[in-house]
């Protein structure tokens, strides 16, 4: 039995289309942030762009602000890395499944986006994930 409510999903808009990036606050801070994480990524941000003259007493938004205008005038460089390739015969497979799959409306974890993970089933066969490997 589940112990307490689930929380509802905080609905951000619209689903960004291939090959667009979120906007700037959701990359430095995820929706999926609270509390003591959220503190910790404003003050790492800050560090990082050299803001440390910003009062750190100041409300978060404010700083959080001022921190998105910085990377604003000096965007983050890209480092283009490359993976493992998937292999030829299990990407329409995949791809397939991927389209099939079905995500729960709310999340049963706070602080868990399942846009971010690939699930893999316990107790039963998971066709093709050897392969990645």
């Amino acid at each position: 039995r589940h112990q307490g409510k689930a929380k509802e999903g905080r609905r951000l808009g619209s689903r960004l289309g291939p090959g667009c990036d979120p906007p700037l606050g959701e990359q430095l801070f995820p929706s999926l942030l609270h509390g003591q994480e959220l503190a910790a990524a404003v003050t790492r941000h800050r560090d990082v762009a050299g803001l440390g003259w910003l009062d750190p007493r100041a409300d978060a938004w404010i700083v959080a602000e001022v921190i998105k205008a910085y990377y604003r005038h000096h965007p983050r460089r890209e480092i283009p890395v490359a993976g493992i390739c998937i292999p030829e015969h299990l990407l329409q497979p995949l791809l397939e499944e991927l389209r099939r799959t079905r995500w729960p409306a709310v999340p049963h974890r706070s602080g868990m986006q399942a846009q971010e993970y690939l699930v893999l089933h316990r107790g039963k066969a998971n066709d093709g994930y050897s392969d990645l490997l």
